[in-house]
């Protein structure tokens, strides 16, 4: 029998290579930031009985306190461990926290503020502005901040006051790549100088814009950052309260000729047909596109007016909406494009088939890849010869084509591991799984009614009672 040589080094997680636990823990907190979206309730943490369990089982019908801490538990594992778990304890950080004593008085250690890159002022009032200002020398790695434009017109307003703090945050401006803007007020209300008191324009790179706005001032507004922030690459506008027409090449004197020259990628909600055109003019460049159509976009009227146009950088285009979505593509020229994904969000229950899927007028480039997501309630279908055609061509033209079903009722369904092991049910019919995704679909909108006039009590019956959905849907993700 060997006997164990005292003087042999033991293995353990410190006789790792540093490379490999640092991937490690750069893979638990992928996991970590991907579980923060989950909307269910986590149980309570394990008391010292239970510590031995498994942590991914449920625990008192509750998923595991644990996700979401991952990178938290290998921290406590041992010093070597903590060293490389320390910067991705804090990637974002609030005004408010910033405001607390543990941060006023340097208890949180450097390592840990060296691992923000995100500073929250949304909910910044003068006291907590002033001490992430005061905080932004310890705060090395911030490069994206997130504000609201309404609040941030009230701080500037009061500048006497926080003069310093904006000071601060002026020495600063040229580390930002990322502006995150909410509640964007008119354009009389839109102080361009707290943007750039935030971000200098040679170095912002990403603008995402949320909240309602009116289309009467967006072409000015588009302007204003055409005309500022020269080098952005990328612009995503979010604002749900309407649909922007973005202008044609010949426009009104508002447009003056502004052009992002250096976009690369742009998501905007559209709703004018000639908004190809626009983007022509206005972002040559463009490589990625995703737009968000209405239910109703085009028809053949509008499509025998208007001629497709040519982006020459363009090579992934995203349409998002009804069925009409689809007319998108006769828009423009696709010859160049090779990637391109299509999400039809309507709930009119409909079956299409394959071949009526695109305009008649498109002709899909070679080895494209095609990505089509349809609503569960809708169905594409094979049945006719045109059918057969429309795959023919596919293989002829080698494109790649990915379809995928938008279901709410997939947490509903048998785990995978339960249809591999023929376990699901066979009377399943399509009936029932429309008749299912209407009922899904009709919890959404009473959650979304019940947010709207303020029925707290509503909200929390149907959280209560999709939460089983959701836990299933965690569990198979994992």
């Amino acid at each position: 029998m060997d006997h164990w040589d005292p003087l042999q080094s033991r293995t353990g997680l410190n006789s790792l290579p540093h490379e490999l636990l640092e991937h490690i823990v750069e893979l638990v907190s992928a996991q970590d930031r991907g579980s923060t979206g989950w909307s269910i309730d986590f149980a309570s943490p394990s008391t010292a009985h239970s510590r031995d369990e498994h942590q991914g089982a449920l625990q008192d019908d509750k998923l595991s306190w644990w996700y979401g801490h991952g990178v938290s538990a290998l921290s406590l594992v041992s010093k070597n461990l903590r060293s490389f778990a320390l910067p991705h304890l804090l990637k974002s950080v609030t005004a408010a926290q910033l405001e607390k004593p543990i941060f006023q008085y340097g208890r949180v250690p450097a390592g840990m503020l060296a691992g923000v890159e995100e500073l929250d002022l949304l909910e910044a009032n003068s006291s907590s502005f002033a001490a992430a200002a005061r905080a932004l020398r310890r705060l090395p790695r911030v490069d994206r901040i997130t504000y609201s434009a309404r609040r941030g017109g009230q701080l500037d307003q009061r500048a006497e006051k926080d003069a310093l703090a904006w000071q601060a945050f002026a020495a600063h401006t040229d580390k930002i790549t990322t502006l995150t803007i909410h509640d964007l007020p008119t354009l009389e209300e839109v102080e361009e100088s707290i943007m750039v008191k935030l971000a200098k324009p040679e170095a912002l790179r990403r603008l995402k814009v949320c909240g309602a706005a009116s289309p009467s001032w967006l072409h000015s507004y588009q302007c204003l950052l055409a005309d500022t922030f020269t080098r952005l690459e990328v612009l995503q506008d979010r604002r749900s309260a309407f649909h922007s027409h973005v202008p044609g090449p010949v426009a009104s004197g508002a447009w003056h000729g502004a052009v992002f020259t250096r976009l690369r990628e742009l998501e905007l909600l559209v709703s004018d047909v000639k908004v190809f055109e626009g983007l022509r003019s206005w972002a040559p460049n463009l490589v990625t596109v995703q737009l968000t159509v209405p239910e109703t976009f085009l028809d053949d009227e509008d499509l025998a007016l208007v001629t497709p146009v040519l982006l020459p950088e363009l090579r992934e285009l995203t349409l998002r909406g009804g069925w009409s979505c689809t007319r998108a593509l006769a828009l423009v020229d696709i010859s160049l494009l090779a990637h391109v994904r299509l999400f039809i969000t309507s709930r009119n229950t409909l079956c299409v088939n394959w071949a009526g899927l695109l305009p008649a007028e498109v002709t899909l480039p070679r080895g494209l890849d095609l990505d089509v997501s349809v609503h569960a309630l809708n169905i594409v279908q094979t049945e006719d010869d045109k059918d057969d055609k429309f795959f023919a061509d596919l293989v002829e033209r080698d494109v790649r084509l990915t379809n995928r079903v938008m279901d709410p009722l997939a947490a509903f369904r048998p785990p995978s591991s339960l249809v591999d092991e023929g376990s699901a049910l066979e009377d399943a019919s399509l009936a029932r799984a429309i008749a299912a995704g209407r009922a899904a679909g009709t919890a959404k909108w009473r959650v979304q009614r019940a947010m709207e006039v303020g029925d707290a009590r509503a909200v929390q019956e149907m959280e209560e009672t999709l939460r089983k959905v959701e836990e299933r849907r965690v569990l198979e993700s994992l």
